[in-house]
């Protein structure tokens, strides 16, 4: 088996869980470079980085991963744990590439070991760049950036009422706890926001104006707009707005927590 070389520009999406993060990649990967498959969360645990490589890969064998949601930077739920550890490790490579890449004496790091994952699985796809998409990866932009100095991230921001709306009514936050989680977000966006290997889409203009926004993104990771790449039509803008359907109280505790940071976002409160 060939030797797999590592993706250049790699690029990882994050931002505050139900603020479009899927949309984003869904339509990012239907281009004709990049490629990214179900969500790994496999980038926001500290501890798994100090880890050496006959240790992890034991692990690996022996499905020893779940672990490593006790050092997830910010839990899915309240309830304790994080979203599963490389839970969807299966869709992405059969088990003789992975195989091959923890015997390739250049992989030295668990770093290494997902920049050659992550590739193996652009190349089978016929796609050069790989895009691995996890909500929490916003927690730690600027520990992917030391690992993938050519790297981008790219963070989705939503209107936070909208976002509470969605966590409270599919998701099962208690509202205070899905406020929390979307200010953090947003704060730890905001540490990174000046570096420019860091682009902000703003998921109102995604999906009221998809194609001039994605044309910006495209523009901004130095690759060709398709205009034949994704389909409009499955961009809809049902869920802008969607707070203003819960009750007062709920309204009062958003514009307690929230007005501040959206207007100095630019939002209208």
């Amino acid at each position: 088996m060939d030797i797999i070389e590592d993706c250049e520009r790699p690029i990882l999406i994050g931002g505050c869980g139900s603020s479009g993060t899927t949309l984003l990649q869904s339509l990012l990967t239907s281009h004709s470079k990049v490629a990214g498959g179900p969500e790994m969360s496999v980038f926001d645990r500290p501890r798994l980085y100090d880890m050496g490589m006959s240790d992890f890969y034991s692990r690996w064998e022996s499905d020893a991963l779940a672990v490593f949601d006790e050092d997830c930077m910010y839990p899915i739920s309240f309830g304790g744990g994080g979203s599963t550890f490389a839970a969807n490790r299966d869709e992405f490579n059969p088990e003789k590439v992975v195989r091959h890449i923890f015997a390739d004496p250049v992989c030295k790091t668990v770093r290494d070991f997902w920049s050659k994952f992550f590739t193996a699985y652009a190349r089978r796809n016929g796609k050069a760049i790989w895009c691995e998409k996890s909500p929490n990866n916003v927690y730690c932009i600027e520990q992917f950036l030391e690992w993938f100095p050519h790297g981008r991230f790219i963070n989705v921001l939503r209107d936070g009422r909208d976002v509470v709306a969605s966590l409270v009514q599919t998701r099962g936050f208690v509202p205070i706890h899905a406020m929390y989680r979307w200010l953090t977000a947003v704060n730890a966006w905001q540490r990174s926001e000046s570096d420019a290997r860091v682009f902000c889409v703003r998921y109102e203009n995604l999906v009221k104006f998809p194609a001039p926004h994605m044309r910006l993104l495209l523009n901004w990771l130095g690759l060709e707009w398709e205009p034949n790449a994704f389909n409009e039509s499955e961009v809809h803008q049902d869920s802008v707005g969607r707070w203003l359907k819960m009750d007062d109280f709920a309204k009062r505790q958003l514009s307690l927590m929230f007005d501040d940071k959206l207007f100095e976002l630019g939002y209208q409160t």
